[in-house]
């Protein structure tokens, strides 16, 4: 019903469309999430456990996202469901039921096979069967095939031609779907994500394009470590320095990320996420404003023998700086010159930045 609302809303401006769907392009072979891939990617992770057992989470959005990649990798064609297929009213109705047929199969299995429900959890038990009532409700097929079609009324179905057109216009923006350190490839399993978080598929399509345009990758940080949900954070502040980082609308506590986590800076994972993207150009910073001027920062560790590969027992040695040192040492770590600022949540509170020093 909101799609609905916002879609119907008229234009207030010469400049603004009466949908804002109608400014998405999306290409036709995106793959598309289904409710039953959903519902079932989040009963796989309740099932990796509960209160004292939690640290057997993966991490998720909740959102199905690894559950269709993993349908994907497995080349199981009949559970993938493209943006060009919910075109076919016919196919997408048939794919769906398809989708969900198997999904009951595996998430049968998956309870039967869990120690967790056998052991008496009573918290995990009361939402795994929450999202079992959910994924066997007679309306929630229909009710996804109807926002389907008003959603597909609005965006527009694309292709590398497109993209093609726009970057000989001029510059385009392809933004990162998340860090590289939850990289599919170069993350710390099994806190990752299953896509690639570089700038490599950016690269692949623009090639693919046979655009000849320049590319400058701009690596983007904030002044401190942040983590949402399972995974390692060795800078982790836990004497209550940081807390007040943690406050905000949009960076809190939820049922599927966990909670969120703040340190100071890594330089060490700041350097290898720089190094696993293919080295950047450039370093834009944000959240200066955050914090006082002094900040701390980690520039080594110590660590048990055993700590890699999962970034577990490393004790971070901390050096004190002023905001500018910071920046500094920032650069320094990515080999690439700070040239972006932000100190606020509004375009109005980024700055451009001259490097002090060229870097090498």
């Amino acid at each position: 019903s909101f799609v609905r609302r916002i879609s119907g809303r008229p234009s207030t401006s010469r400049y603004s469309p009466s949908s804002p769907l109608s400014l998405i392009h999306v290409d036709e072979n995106a793959k598309i999430i289904t409710p039953f891939q959903c519902i079932i990617g989040r009963i796989r992770e309740l099932l990796r456990g509960v209160g004292a057992s939690k640290e057997k989470r993966h991490g998720s959005c909740g959102c199905g996202i690894g559950e269709v990649m993993m349908d994907s990798l497995a080349g199981n064609f009949p559970l993938q469901l493209t943006l060009k297929d919910c075109f076919d009213q016919h196919l997408l109705e048939s794919k769906l039921s398809e989708i969900k047929g198997a999904k009951a199969v595996q998430v049968e299995q998956m309870v039967a096979d869990s120690d967790l429900l056998a052991e008496g959890h009573t918290e995990i038990t009361a939402q795994i069967w929450a999202e079992l009532e959910l994924f066997q409700s007679k309306d929630l097929q229909s009710a996804w095939l109807q926002l389907c079609r008003t959603i597909l009324q609005e965006i527009n179905p694309t292709d590398l031609d497109y993209l093609a057109g726009q970057l000989k216009k001029g510059p385009v923006v392809f933004e990162g779907a998340q860090g590289v350190l939850i990289d599919e490839t170069y993350g710390f399993a099994p806190h990752n994500t299953w896509s690639n978080c570089t700038s490599r598929n950016a690269e692949r399509i623009i090639e693919e394009t046979g655009v000849d345009t320049e590319v400058i990758k701009v690596g983007v940080s904030r002044a401190y470590h942040t983590r949402h949900g399972a995974g390692p954070i060795p800078t982790e502040d836990f004497i209550g320095e940081l807390d007040h980082l943690k406050a905000g609308e949009h960076n809190c506590h939820n049922a599927w990320q966990g909670a969120f986590r703040v340190g100071w800076i890594d330089l060490i994972l700041l350097k290898y996420a720089a190094q696993a993207t293919g080295g950047i150009n450039e370093l834009a910073i944000t959240c200066l404003d955050r914090h006082n001027d002094e900040w701390k920062a980690c520039a080594e560790y110590t660590f048990a023998k055993d700590a890699l590969p999962k970034l577990t027992h490393f004790k971070p040695t901390f050096v004190t700086m002023n905001t500018e040192k910071l920046i500094e040492a920032m650069e320094e770590a990515v080999l690439a010159p700070a040239t972006i600022l932000s100190h606020g949540p509004t375009w109005k509170d980024r700055s451009a930045r001259v490097p002090a020093k060229v870097l090498v």
